[in-house]
């Protein structure tokens, strides 16, 4: 697995039932883009071996900061090559977690569908949380 990128994948169509496809693409091992312009050569670009995460991105006006969940977490075990397929496999025991933009200082800019995460601090928040096990 490579250490030094991760991707953030979205996984809300706004004109689906249900909207939030998270539960369909863990179940059949892929994510999907949702877009049929958009996004493509990130998506392209995205190398087998490569850690995903399923994200939303909200404000917590509680916390009054914005939170990045992390929903689904995997590895790309194929990607089709024309931006928009992934077969993934996913973590089936990954617990839903939250990084907060307090906490994690930078997390709240990942508001597109698809994000490539370098910044080392973020990888290793991220890579962290995928690297717990659950309780």
């Amino acid at each position: 697995m490579n250490q030094n990128i991760a991707y953030l994948l979205g996984a809300y169509w706004h004109d689906n039932n249900p909207r939030d496809q998270t539960a369909r693409f863990v179940q059949n091992g892929i994510w999907e883009n949702g877009y049929e312009v958009e996004y493509l050569d990130l998506v392209k670009s995205i190398a087998v071996g490569n850690p995903v995460f399923i994200k939303s991105l909200f404000y917590h006006n509680g916390l009054k900061t914005s939170v990045l969940r992390l929903k689904a977490k995997g590895v790309v075990t194929a990607n089709q090559g024309d931006g928009r397929h992934l077969a993934v496999d996913w973590d089936t025991k990954f617990e839903e977690t939250d990084l907060a933009e307090n906490k994690t200082p930078g997390v709240g800019r990942y508001w597109d569908t698809v994000e490539r995460v370098t910044e080392p601090s973020h990888l290793a928040a991220l890579l962290g949380f995928a690297s717990e096990e659950a309780p």
